[in-house]
């Protein structure tokens, strides 16, 4: 919701990618009503017609699982929506 950028994975034609999208023209963020408080921020994003820059991508193109599972081998626990 507050952020400014966005760590987003995404299906590509051989597997699947992280990106490092900025907060930019056709990125909204919307509120998600929780029973617990809104502090947390947590929010739909939406991209619409954004172009993210090849430098942005998070490890190697269509090896995302790879840079998720690095990541969360570093946490006592990972969630990914």
């Amino acid at each position: 919701m507050w952020c400014d950028y966005f760590v987003t994975g995404c299906r590509t034609e051989k597997g699947f990618t992280v990106l490092l999208i900025p907060r930019q023209e056709g990125v909204e963020t919307s509120l998600i009503k929780t029973s617990y408080s809104t502090a947390a921020g947590t929010a739909f994003v939406e991209f619409n017609n954004v172009l993210v820059p090849v430098e942005n991508i998070l490890g190697e193109e269509d090896k995302g699982f790879q840079v998720i599972s690095e990541f969360c081998s570093n946490l006592e626990t990972c969630g990914v929506g």
